[in-house]
């Protein structure tokens, strides 16, 4: 009996794997500078998914901004959500939020990444949000959650904080991360994803060489 369960754990995991490295992955990138270990984490997905697209907001000067600009035409309404509903409709959206639009459809799994600031995300990576999961295409009404209109699609958060792991605890100054993921997390459920554990390198910011490479090694790990 263990060794059949042995067997059945391990072909789980062996398509589980299979899976994972078969996706479609869509990877937001939301980090300012090139050589930053959020850009070496970054190279690590790129030598283990073969189906990656990488949508890097800052090189792509990714407007962060939600307003009347987002939509090809005229007379929309002046309520930003009923707005992109009619722009969904008319087919009306910017080039730019079609795009990422694009990919959203083709991906099984979406990765967020990005360094914590301020115990949230970076304000371009908000704006993605904002913008890219309209109404109408991520989400309606009634329309959510289980039914959200991205449902069948999985979504991860890779992420970097500055200060150590032993500050993100009960005991510690800022208390556990959860709370400061949440709102992500809220986000990305309503519009149908499920979530996956996110993979979080705490105080990599000044951290030790040791520190850094602990991480890109378990980072690297999670796809072998």
């Amino acid at each position: 009996m263990y060794i059949a369960s042995l067997f059945k754990s391990t072909t789980i995991l062996l398509e589980v794997l299979v899976m994972t490295l078969n996706d479609n992955t869509l990877l937001v990138y939301a980090h300012p500078l090139n050589g930053s270990f959020n850009d070496a984490l970054r190279e690590v997905a790129k030598a283990h998914l073969p189906n990656l697209q990488i949508s890097d907001l800052y090189a792509m000067s990714f407007k962060a901004v939600a307003d009347w600009r987002d939509f090809q035409g005229d007379q929309f309404p002046l309520q930003y959500t009923a707005a992109q509903k009619e722009a969904f409709l008319r087919e009306a959206f910017a080039d730019d939020i079609q795009k990422e639009q694009e990919k959203l459809l083709w991906c099984d799994l979406l990765v967020l990444q990005f360094p914590l600031w301020w115990f949230g995300a970076p304000a371009i990576l908000k704006g993605w949000l904002d913008r890219v999961l309209a109404k109408g295409f991520a989400y309606d009404q009634g329309k959510w959650f289980e039914q959200g209109l991205l449902k069948g699609r999985r979504a991860k958060l890779v992420l970097t904080t500055q200060s150590l792991a032993t500050s993100y605890c009960a005991e510690g100054i800022h208390g556990p991360i959860e709370p400061f993921l949440q709102p992500l997390h809220h986000t990305l459920k309503l519009v149908g994803f499920s979530l996956e554990k996110p993979f979080i390198a705490y105080g990599v910011d000044g951290g030790s060489a040791d520190l850094r490479q602990s991480y890109l090694d378990q980072y690297r790990a999670s796809f072998l």
